[in-house]
């Protein structure tokens, strides 16, 4: 969950860094080559644009832990990006704004009538 709070701080310019953390330990990694090999769209979790306090705070929104595949053309920079400016909205008229975000993994119904959740593991 993040906690937005409206920010009267000017805008920063954005740039898109390619952030790899070894601070993140797991037996599999995933570097960004790899992820777009295996998904022709990826978004933010958290927003860069609503992180824009610090060129820090921007930085730390490119690392892959806060990267989602996308379904398909036309989400990450349309809808998604529709909710996005109305968050941004929210928090500009209301003190405080909670938000969760994540992947919606939806089952689907298999040839022998169950339902399973089935994803591709990215990984280098």
């Amino acid at each position: 969950m993040i906690h937005l709070s409206a920010d009267p701080s000017q805008p920063l310019s954005l740039i898109r860094p390619s952030i790899h953390s070894s601070r993140v330990r797991t037996p599999i990694t995933s570097e960004v080559a790899t992820v777009k090999k295996y998904c022709n769209d990826r978004g933010h979790l958290a927003a860069a644009g609503n992180h824009r306090k610090s060129r820090n705070s921007i930085d730390q929104t490119f690392f892959l832990t806060n990267m989602s595949p996308q379904v398909g053309r036309g989400f990450n920079r349309d809808k998604w990006n529709d909710v996005e400016i109305h968050v941004r909205r929210l928090a500009k008229k209301n003190r405080n704004v909670y938000i969760c975000t994540g992947p919606l993994y939806l089952p689907q119904k298999e040839s022998d009538g169950n339902f399973y959740v089935r994803y591709r593991v990215m990984y280098s």
